[in-house]
């Protein structure tokens, strides 16, 4: 079944409705050591069992567990590039009021005081990845960082405040100067700053689609020419079939996770191509057509439907599909059937995940479905998503 566009713009706005009613609180799929039962956990082994505990359970825990709803920084960013977004669509001022209402959100959460530059955790609780990696609310990451910086960028634009350029400037200064690792095996940014003996490709991907978002604002040569370092790396570890692998780690061993952040591979590369001095460089051209490749063979079914991890199809999740209409959408520029087939995957999400009340599910299993209508991970994403494909397809009809 094919959704018209206004029946598209109804699913935004009822989901933006829901969002704002819920003032933009909501719960997490990895806030499980945000209970304040287990506040004093050591043992990181239990706390990650009691993550994914939380993460995959089909039945909310939350409420038994006194895990509180919160606004998640990073989703609160991600919504404030969607309201930039809708704002171009539609010129319509409530949507500059609202990025006004979330704007102290920038200097709330930064941690300029401890780091000297304005930087972000990602997260409002503690996580420990599988690899007995940490998050903490008081440790910025880049993920978290580059994602306000793209929000401070975009409303910048909008609003004319100087102090959002100010402090997104602040912020790409700290990548540079402190998530760069200059290796003699390849220039990439950090996942935390104190990350050793791992590189997660993806960050230095989402690292150089805020930069490409910042030199647009501010010029600066030794951005560009460290970014294109960054470049040549993501080339030299792509893999012959198109993907990239998630992590990998000074002992030889590798992370494969085949999912959404194929697509943060795609967007980074594409978004970073125009300033760069190798833009017509034959191995970025090739680079970034293989990622599209595997990406749209591999990881989606021609409905629309996506793979969770490539080969396993099930659970299919609403970040996966979120991510898919995010990039064919951005892609739509290069070829207009990426377009279409960002429709594709946008009208099987809203016909499948879309609850009447405006959310949308978590995942999709055959049999059953997990309706846990987490903040940051369905609705925030869900919400950029669905504004990028509006933007895209204004762009190109103005073309």
């Amino acid at each position: 079944m094919t959704i018209e566009h206004s029946g598209k713009l109804d699913s935004l706005l009822k989901l933006d409705k829901w969002i704002t009613i819920q003032d933009y609180k909501g719960w997490d799929p990895f806030d499980g050591l945000n209970s304040r039962l287990f506040k004093n956990l050591k043992n990181p082994y239990i706390r990650m069992l009691l993550i994914q505990i939380n993460k995959y359970s089909i039945i909310n825990l939350r409420p038994a567990l006194l895990i509180e709803t919160s606004k998640d920084p990073k989703g609160i960013f991600l919504i404030i590039q969607a309201y930039s977004m809708l704002y171009d669509i539609t010129r319509n001022e409530e949507y500059k009021d609202k990025i006004r209402k979330l704007l102290p959100i920038f200097e709330s959460n930064s941690l300029r005081d401890i780091y000297k530059f304005d930087c972000w955790a990602s997260h409002y609780f503690q996580h420990v990845g599988i690899d007995k990696s940490e998050l903490e609310p008081n440790s910025p990451d880049i993920i978290g960082t580059c994602q306000a910086i793209i929000a401070l960028v975009k409303s910048y634009s909008l609003l004319k405040e100087n102090t959002l350029k100010e402090i997104a400037i602040s912020a790409t200064h700290l990548l540079f100067e402190s998530f760069l690792d200059r290796s003699e095996d390849g220039y990439f940014f950090k996942y935390t700053l104190s990350e050793e003996n791992k590189i997660v490709l993806n960050a230095s991907a989402q690292a150089l689609e805020a930069i490409s978002q910042i030199l647009t604002i501010y010029t600066n040569e030794n951005f560009i020419e460290d970014s294109e370092k960054v470049v040549s790396m993501l080339i030299n570890e792509q893999r012959t079939d198109g993907s990239w692998i998630y992590s990998k780690y000074s002992n030889g061993k590798e992370r494969i996770q085949l999912d959404f952040h194929q697509g943060y591979m795609i967007d980074g590369l594409l978004a970073i191509q125009p300033f760069m001095r190798m833009k017509d460089d034959k191995n970025l051209i090739l680079c970034i057509e293989k990622g599209i490749d595997f990406y749209e063979k591999k990881l989606f079914r021609k409905d629309g439907s996506s793979y969770y991890r490539y080969p396993s199809f099930y659970p299919i999740d609403i970040h996966n599909q979120a991510q898919g209409i995010i990039t064919f959408s951005k892609l739509g520029k290069l070829n207009h059937k990426y377009l279409e087939f960002a429709e594709k995957i946008t009208d099987w999400t809203i016909l499948n995940m879309q609850d009447p009340e405006g959310y949308f599910y978590y995942q999709k299993h055959r049999f059953f479905t997990n309706n846990i209508p987490y903040m940051r991970w369905n609705q925030a994403w869900m919400m950029l998503a669905l504004s990028t494909l509006m933007e895209e397809s204004e762009k190109l009809k103005r073309i």
